[in-house]
Parts: structure tokens; sequence; C-alpha cells
């Protein structure tokens, strides 16, 4: 290590002098730039006071100190990379100081590389004073090396439009000196097409021989010329007939030539757009009236060519669209010529099938060799992760394009023109499309394997697709063409899951939403057809099954979930379909059955949707059975057919299902409301049942609904069920005040069947009120009850003698009074005060009706009116306040007082009795 010492420290050394002449250098340098006023550094300005010496720090090893580099845009482009650590602020200029002599260079380089003493040099005192942990100095950013931009220059501006206006003004001028020149007689026609070519000749050679500078001049000069020599042979061949067709031809085939080379050379594609639209116009430039479809199909197809070719080495775009417009143009003109009988003409036919083959190859194949031929394009990795997204990204990016535009319109116009060059049968026309799109999918393949070629492989891939499905529609038909777009479909899917391309996924969508549009159509009942065993039904159940297993391997969950939800809904369609020549019942039933399996697979599977669609087969079950009760049963078919019995399988069936559900799969969530509608479907189903019964059979059934009601809110603690059985009630309620308008003539009080159905409804709803949680419903509900009965006695001793009612009455009063007492509710008082009020009045009608009495007071309506008033008498005996007990007594003392004057007065010595008895 000591060894090693003094040659450490001599380099150390030998490299702070370099450090030290590069800073030199670098100050003569700058300063002979700012001299040049093109300063590289600013200087930051020096402070008044120098900061406080900062105590030295041991210097850390160089190993550590890793260097920072300098950006090379900071600095010029002769420096090299400079340590950041040792940057040093550079000093204000200096003046400049002349070059070292080479002498004391030489004795510099030659110095002894004895170890010797050296005063510090300035690096040396700053990297000590500072430390390694002192930020370095930042050098200010460098002035822009280049000058700034020239102001627009207006006489090179000036003189772009002068050229235009100047030869504007030339072929003004030469045009009125031609006029003039004809007028006069001047010039012969041999001369006007000499003076043309040779204008254009000149013009040529002016735009040729104009330097580079004056590039937009020469464009507009050799598109003159080009021009010119057009016009001059048009007018020597059309005008004067000066040349020959052979020789205007191939003169015109020339200038077409002259003028695609001169596009090439020159690099400007106006020069080739006028020399390709010239090129087409040839042919009907020079007619001469003759047709010949094959000769100007052949040389259309060679000039698309050429001009096809040029745009595989330019690019040019709209060289390649304004060809294509050409040649479709043509080729347009020339189908417009055909005889409308395709027997004739063939040669013809074939030409023009030749040029829509040929246009459709060069223009379809063409972009694809030279989107191939490109460098592939570095795209940005996509942050979209929505698989729609991702499509609609890719389709977009692709019609944008003019090759996959292309790809996409030229297949299916060629396909549509060639069926109509040959008006061709459907069938033809389909295998046409089946082989077009054999042809796409070849290319579509070759396309795959190259680097560069996915997206065109996709975009061939959807036009095979399309063409395919074309075919199938043309070839196939009805049950056939149904299962071929559905398998279609399928094999779409699963080059979606094999290639893992969203393209393929959506195309298979797309041909699945046109299967369930034509579905919808399908719908239609066949009324002479087996139910699910004709060939519809069976190819219909074949798609939707083979659809779902396909469903069962997408990758995206909600694809999955919309593709099944869309199956079950189908699947009810088709059921409705075919059993729409069987009565309603069938397909009620149907439903219902599915709707249950589609409420179990959805609690077990998860399937929320599953669940909607299960509610949707239910309103539809319950819309069905709402149209049904409409249809009233006769009187002899009432339980004692098909669709009543189904309807109780029906509700059954739903009734059930919460408990179904649960032991199969899960918790049923939906069991209030569902077994809510079976008990509504429940009351409406007896009221079409049993509309021609008696009105008591209703009652009683909706009574016992009411009973079970109460039941089940009382078991599952749902005040839901309390509702229903109340609006119920209210319904038992208007049944019975309106079975008072129909009074049938009553043999026996009581003991007919109307009056016994009457009072069990009664009693049904006082055993519902049993069931009654709260105190005041069922205070109401047995006070309703008691007026019920009440107006029900009434009703049955109408054609009785009063007495009997008024007795009645009278112990109905005494219950009444008793239960207010023991259940210390007040409203049985008020109702049993009603009562007496009524009996009363009864009392005093039958003052009026005096029979002739043989026996007083031991006739049976004297004995009745007086229990009826010993009722009273002990219900006033059971009241707690005694100022009621007064009233009461005193009116049945009156009562008594009357009573005995209406039984004595119907006989001799009466006053006397009465009198008597009075007192």
């Amino acid at each position: 290590m000591t060894d090693q010492s003094p040659g450490l420290l001599q380099r150390v050394d030998s490299l702070e002098r370099t450090v030290a002449d590069l800073q030199a250098n670098l100050g003569a340098i700058q300063h002979t730039l700012h001299q040049n006023n093109l300063r590289v550094f600013y200087p930051l300005p020096t402070p008044a006071t120098q900061p406080p010496p900062v105590p030295p720090r041991p210097p850390e090893p160089l190993d550590q100190r890793a260097p920072r580099m300098i950006p090379a845009q900071s600095r010029p482009g002769y420096m090299a990379p400079v340590n950041e650590s040792m940057a040093i602020t550079p000093a204000p200029p200096l003046s400049p100081a002349p070059p070292a002599p080479l002498s004391a260079q030489a004795t510099a380089e030659s110095r002894s590389p004895a170890i010797a003493p050296r005063p510090a040099t300035p690096a040396r005192q700053a990297y000590t004073a500072a430390g390694p942990s002192t930020p370095p100095a930042q050098i200010a950013p460098s002035a822009p090396l280049h000058p700034p931009r020239p102001p627009r220059d207006l006489v090179r501006s000036t003189e772009y439009w002068l050229n235009k206006v100047g030869i504007g003004l030339f072929l003004l001028g030469i045009m009125f000196f031609f006029k003039y020149s004809i007028d006069k007689g001047w010039i012969t026609p041999a001369l006007r097409v000499g003076m043309g070519l040779l204008t254009g000749f000149g013009l040529l050679g002016i735009g040729l021989r104009l330097p580079r500078e004056r590039r937009a001049f020469a464009q507009v000069i050799l598109g003159g010329s080009i021009a010119t020599l057009y016009i001059s042979i048009f007018a020597a061949f059309q005008f004067y007939t000066l040349i020959p067709f052979p020789l205007a031809f191939g003169s015109m085939v020339g200038i077409t030539l002259l003028g695609l080379v001169l596009g090439v050379r020159q690099d400007e594609v106006v020069l080739a757009l006028i020399a390709a639209l010239g090129g087409l116009g040839t042919p009907f430039l020079l007619y001469t009236g003759s047709s010949n479809l094959p000769g100007l199909i052949g040389y259309t197809c060679l000039l698309l060519a050429g001009t096809t070719a040029i745009y595989y080495f330019k690019g040019w775009r709209s060289l390649l669209g304004a060809t294509l417009a050409g040649g479709a143009l043509i080729l347009l003109l020339a189908y417009n010529t055909l005889p409308f009988n395709p027997q004739m003409g063939a040669s013809d036919r074939w030409a023009v099938q030749f040029g829509t083959i040929s246009v459709w190859l060069l223009f379809w194949l063409v972009p694809i060799a030279r989107a191939l031929g490109q460098a592939p394009a570095s795209a940005a990795p996509t942050q979209r992760t929505n698989r729609l997204e991702i499509v609609i990204e890719r389709l977009v990016s692709g019609i944008s394009q003019p090759t996959h535009q292309l790809s996409i319109t030229l297949g299916l116009l060629a396909l549509r023109f060639s069926g109509s060059i040959w008006q061709l049968d459907p069938t033809a026309l389909g295998w046409l499309a089946m082989a077009a799109a054999g042809i796409y999918a070849v290319v579509g393949l070759a396309l795959h394997q190259h680097s560069n070629g996915r997206q065109l492989a996709y975009t061939q891939g959807l036009v095979a697709s399309v063409m395919f499905t074309i075919g199938l529609a043309l070839l196939l038909h009805g049950d056939v063409l149904f299962w071929a777009l559905a398998a279609e479909a399928i094999v779409l899917h699963g080059l979606a899951r094999r290639l893992d391309d969203p393209l393929f996924t959506f195309s298979g969508h797309g041909l699945a939403t046109i299967l369930a549009c034509w579905f919808i159509l399908r719908l239609e009942p066949t009324l002479t057809q087996t139910a699910f065993l004709n060939p519809r039904a069976l190819t219909e159940l074949a798609v939707l099954a083979s659809l779902y297993a396909v469903a069962t391997i997408f990758t995206v969950a909600i694809d999955r979930r919309i593709y099944q939800l869309v199956i079950h809904a189908a699947m009810l369609a088709l059921v409705w379909r075919e059993l729409a020549a069987d009565p309603t019942y069938m397909t009620m039933l149907a439903w219902a059955g599915y709707a249950a399996l589609l409420h179990v697979l959805a609690v077990r599977f998860k399937r929320e949707e599953w669940t909607i669609l299960a509610h949707a087969a239910c309103v539809g079950v319950a819309t069905f059975f709402i149209v049904s009760l409409t249809g009233l049963p006769s009187r002899h078919s009432t339980l004692g057919n098909w669709r009543p019995l189904s309807d109780l399988v029906i509700m059954a069936l739903l009734y059930a299902l919460p408990v179904l559900v649960g032991r199969l799969a899960g918790p049923f969530r939906h069991t209030l409301v569902y077994r809510l509608a079976i008990h509504a479907a429940l009351l409406a189903w007896f009221g079409r049942e049993l509309v021609h019964y008696p009105t008591g059979w209703l009652l009683v059934a909706w009574a016992a609904n009411v009973l079970l009601l109460f039941f089940v809110a009382k078991r599952e603690q749902a005040e839901e069920y309390t509702w229903l059985a109340n609006i119920a009630a209210i319904g038992i309620a208007a049944l019975f005040m309106l079975s008072f308008i129909n009074l049938p003539a009553q043999r026996v009080p009581i003991l007919n069947t109307m009056a016994l159905l009457q009072l069990g409804a009664m009693g049904i709803l006082g055993a519902a009120t049993l069931l009654m949680s709260r105190q005041s419903p069922r205070l109401m509900y047995r006070l309703l009850l008691h007026v019920a009965l009440l107006a029900w006695l009434g009703r049955e001793l109408a054609h009785y003698p009063t007495g009997w009612l008024l007795v009645v009455w009278a112990s109905h009063a005494l219950v009444l009074f008793s239960l207010a007492k023991r259940e210390q509710a007040e409203e049985y008082a008020l109702l049993a005060h009603a009562v007496a009020i009524g009996v009363v009045g009864l009392f005093l009608i039958s003052l009026g009706n005096v029979p002739y009495q043989q026996l007083p007071m031991l006739n049976p309506v004297a004995l009745l009116q007086l229990g009826a008033m010993c009722f009273l008498g002990a219900a006033a005996l059971l009241m707690a306040e005694h100022r009621m007990r007064l009233i009461y007594g005193v009116a049945i003392y009156v009562a008594l007082l009357a009573w005995f004057w209406r039984e004595w007065s119907s006989i001799a010595s009466g006053n006397a009795y009465i009198t008597m008895s009075w007192g």
C-alpha cells in the first residue's frame, strides 16, 4: 500500500492539472462565442458578499460518488459528458488571453512526474470546502443554436400566385389568338394541331428544366403540357380527322404513360391523376360509334393495373380512389349496353365479368400487399378493458383505413354486380357467395400468419362470415336455414374462444341477434300441427339447446347471462305458440311449471335475471287467469271441467313454491308477494266458479279464505295477510247486503239453505276474530258481526209476527250488555242501546195492529212482547250506570202500561181492567 501511494497521488495531481487547462480553454471559447452573439451559457450573478465558510468534511470515496451526467440538450454538441458533481459556476466573460507558447506547452507536457507540493487549485478548494453533499452549481440552459425563423417571403408568395394567374392569362390569350386566327382564316387545321402539340411539348420542356426551387410552378407547367397534348390529339382526330384512330389512340396512350412517368419521377400525385383520368377517358374521347366492350374492358384493366402498381410503391390514396371510381363508372356504362336477354351477348358479358373480377382483385389485393410491405406500426397499448369498447375501437380504426374499406365493400359489390350481369337465380348466386367466402377465408388465414397482417386477417374473416351468411340465406330456406345460421353462430363463438378475439365474439352475437329477430317472426301459431312434435318446433328446440350449451363456454359472464336469459324467454314464447291451439289453461300450466323451475335454478345458481324472468312468466300466468275470469262457466260445469282444476293446480304449485325452492336450492325471498297474489286469485276463482250458485256459497268460501288469511298472518307475523283479509271481509259485507235485495219466499225461517249459509259465513268470520292479535280490529269485526246477525234475524223473521223479532232482538241486547260488562267495551253497550231503541220502535209499531183477541194477555203476541220487556229489564240490571238503569226502567214501565191498555181495550168493560191494571 505504501508503494502505491506516490503513484496514486501523482495521478490525482495530473487530473487536477488537466481540469484546470480545460477550464481555461472553456473560458476562452465562451468569450469567443459571446463576441459572435452566440452565447451558450448564461453566467449567474456573483453574490455581493461571500457566504460563510463551511467546515470541511472528509471527502467521500471516489467509487461511491456516481457521476451525474448533464443532459445532452443542455450542452453544446462538441462538449463531452461532464461530471456534474465537479461542475463549477462559470465566471463572467474574461478578456481574451493569448494562447500559451508552444515551448510552454511542451514544458508543461514534459514535466517531471516527481511528487512535489502544489498549491491548491480552485477546483480542489471548492471541492474541499463544499464536500460531497454540497449541491453542484447549475449551468444555465443554453440559447438555441439555430437562428430565428426568417419572416415569410412575400416575394416568393406573390410569385406563387402570379404563376397561377400568369399561366391562366397565357392560356386565355392563346385561346383568343386561336379564335381570331381561325376567324380570319390565317391558321389551317393542321397548323392548329401542330401549334397545340408544339405548345404542349414546349411547356413540357420548360417544366422539366425549371429548378427544384420552382417546384410548384413546374407542376403547373407540366400539368398544362399534358392537358394540352390530350386536347391537341383529341382535336386532330375528332374535329379535323387529320390522323387515323390507331395513331390517335397510340398517341393518347403515350401521353398517359408520359404523365404517369412524370408523376412518379417528379413525385407529384397531381400529374399521375391527370394522366390516369385522361387515360380512362381516352376510349370515350376517341369514340367512333362502334362498340367494342372486350377492348374497352381490357384497356381499362391494363390502365388500372398500372395505377395500382403506382399506388403500391407510392401510396397515393387519391390516385387509388380516382381510378377506382373511373373503373367502376366504365363497368356501369358497359353493363348498361348489355342486352336484357342473358342468352345474348355472351362475349360482352364475359368481358364485363372479367373487368369486374379484375377491379375486385386489383383494388383488394394490391392495398393489402402494400400494407404488408410496410413496417408494422408500434401501436400504443390500449388501456381499455371492456371487450365491446375494444371491438368498437378496432372497427373504427379499421374502417378509417382504405385497405379495410376496400376489403369489406368490393367483394359484396362484385358479388351483387356479377349476379346482375348474368341474371343469376338465388341458388347460383348462393354458390358464388360461398366461393367468395372461401376465397376470403383463405386470404384471411394467410394474412393471419403474417406479423403485419393480423388486423387485415380479422377483416377478411368478417367479410368471409358475411359472404357465408349470404350464401346460406340464398341456398337454404325455412328450418334448414334457421339451423344453418345457428351452426354458423356456434362456429364463430368457437373461433372466438380459440383465438381469444372479441371481433369473432361480436360477429357471433350479431348472427345470434338475427336469429332472435327471425324467431320472433316465426311465433305465428300453426293450428294444424302437433304441438312440439312438428319440424319447426323441433328445429327451434335444437337451436335453443345448442346456443344454451355454447353460452356455457363464454368467458364473459354478462354475455353468458344474456344468452341464457334470452333462451329461457324464447322457451316461454315457444310454449305459448305450440299450445295456442289448446285451451288456455294448458299454457298456464306449462308457464307455471317453467316459472317454478326458473325459480329453483335462479336460487341455486344465484342468477337474479332468471328470477326476473320467472316473475315475468308468473305475471303472464296471472294475465291469462284475469282474461279467463271473463269466461263465466255454466252452472253444470263448475268444478267439473279441466279449467278450474288446472287453476287450482297452478295456485297450489305456486303456493308451495317457497317450500320447494327452500328444499332444493335455498331460501325464497318472494314468499309474501306470491302467496298474497295466490290468495287474491283464489278469491277471484271462487267468485267465477260460484257465480251461478246462491250467494251464500260464495259468502262461506270467502269467509273461509278470510279465516285462512288471519291464520297465516298470525303464524307468519305478516301484516300484509291481514290487509288482504280485510279487503275480502269488505267484499263479504257487500255480498251480504246485496243478498237482501232478492228475498225468496221462505216457508221455514232460519232453516233454509241461504240463511244457514249466511249464518255459517258469520260463524266463520267470528272464528277468524279469535285469531286477531290486536283488540281494536277484533272489536270492530265483532260489532259488525252482531249488526249482521241482527239484520239477518230481521230478514228471516220478517214474515212472522213482530213479537218473535222483539224477543230475539231483546235477547240479543241482553247478550250485548253482558259482553260490554265482561270485556269492558263501551262499544257493545252502544250497540245494545241501538238495539233497544229498535225494540222499542218495533213495540210501538206492533201496538197499531190490534187483532181480535179472545184471551187478553194470554195470546202469543202479548206473551212475546211481555218476554221482550223482561229481557230488556234483565239487561238494565247489567248496566253499571244508575242513570241508564233509571231510563230503561221508566221506558219499560211506560211500555208495560201501553201493553195493558192494548190488551184490555179489545173487550167489554176493558176500561175498568185498564184502570185496575194501571193502578
